[in-house]
């Protein structure tokens, strides 16, 4: 795993549909020390299959196997200072 840089905060949730990849980008765009984790849903990880989203540059998609894991593993690295779990369905 590449070294990951500490983060303030890390907005933790599903695949964003296109508004709110639109405010996580504005978000992103003002705030240099948060990062995003996204848990993928569908076939192809997306929300649903028709949403074209834009996902803000300092992003992690989880992967379908070992999300658990791996969500664990970024979240120790980056050491925030508060995560904030989004939506209904990051079970992780």
């Amino acid at each position: 795993m590449a070294e990951v840089l500490k983060r303030r905060l890390v907005w933790f949730g599903g695949f964003p549909a296109h508004y709110m990849g639109e405010f996580h980008r504005k978000l992103e765009g003002r705030h240099n020390d948060v990062f995003f984790i996204y848990v993928p849903l569908g076939r192809a990880g997306r929300a649903f299959e028709h949403e074209q989203v834009e996902l803000p540059s300092r992003h992690l998609l989880l992967p379908k196997e070992h999300r658990w894991l791996v969500a664990w593993r970024w979240l120790c690295q980056m050491d925030p200072q508060a995560v904030l779990i989004a939506g209904n369905f990051p079970r992780v």
